[in-house]
């Protein structure tokens, strides 16, 4: 997922929709999705050109609901129907990476190609930060879980 800040764009900006939308989600829904991504993209099998597994189908399946749950509200509150709300989505397409970011989130929900390629960033942003930590001298846990042996210790 993209670090990028979100900057609102002016009144009357073709992503005037998708600003509406951020403010109605709010930081719950990234969360979310991340949460999600973070229980489940490990499990999610992603090979070129083979069928796959049925346990990657149903993950998309709940990740699906997962998403529609959270947008249901919003498409009753902006009194448009489903197919609007998803053509509205693909048109705000814009130079700034976190609208890029948080459009391409949602339209993983509805195209399961498109859901592969997000658990595919997903995963590889994970490996990425997991390189840097060994990098930077080791993980948080590991530094916890010597705390907590210290602590044994003087006990």
């Amino acid at each position: 997922m993209s670090d990028a800040k979100f900057v609102a764009p002016p009144s009357g900006h073709p992503n005037e929709f998708i600003v509406r939308l951020v403010a109605f989600l709010g930081d719950d829904f990234a969360d979310a999705v991340e949460d999600f991504l973070a229980a489940n993209a490990a499990r999610v099998t992603v090979v070129e050109g083979e069928e796959h597994s049925l346990e990657s189908y149903a993950i998309f399946t709940a990740y699906l609901k997962l998403v529609e749950g959270k947008l249901e509200a919003f498409v009753a509150s902006e009194g448009v129907s489903e197919e609007v709300f998803h053509a509205a989505c693909a048109a705000c397409v814009e130079d700034d990476p976190a609208v890029n970011s948080f459009v391409s989130t949602l339209v993983a929900s509805w195209e399961y190609d498109r859901f592969l390629a997000l658990v595919r960033e997903f995963v590889a942003d994970e490996a990425a930060m997991d390189v840097l930590q060994d990098v930077m001298g080791g993980d948080e846990d590991e530094d916890e879980d010597e705390d907590e042996d210290e602590d044994e210790d003087e006990d």
